[in-house]
């Protein structure tokens, strides 16, 4: 009788770690990238995007400690691309980018 219990408890323990480490890890993760957008959008803010050209996706991500730049015009056609190789097809109908259209920013 007293394993039974001890063996009930212990796997409502692990079954309440479990679902604890669960919804941890996704507020962890969704607080991850909350404070990643707002330190980019921060970033943005304090750039001088007027001295830059459409086709410095190179320049502005070194003025944003190396990260990846895409311009793309407002049909979804890419511009500039700051990663080695990337593909130029059009853009329109990813998700940040229909976002970006509608509300100035999208990721």
């Amino acid at each position: 009788m007293r394993k039974k219990i001890l063996w009930t408890l212990q796997l409502i323990l692990m079954g309440v770690l479990t679902i604890y480490a669960v919804f941890s890890s996704q507020i962890f993760y969704n607080r991850m990238v909350a404070d990643t957008a707002d330190t980019l959008a921060s970033q943005i803010e304090r750039l001088d995007l007027s001295a830059l050209s459409l086709r410095s996706a190179n320049v502005l991500s070194l003025k944003l400690s190396g990260n990846r730049i895409t311009v793309i015009s407002l049909d979804g056609e890419v511009i500039d691309d700051s990663a080695q190789g990337a593909t130029r097809e059009s853009q329109s109908g990813q998700e940040e980018v229909r976002s970006a259209l509608v509300y100035g920013h999208g990721y």
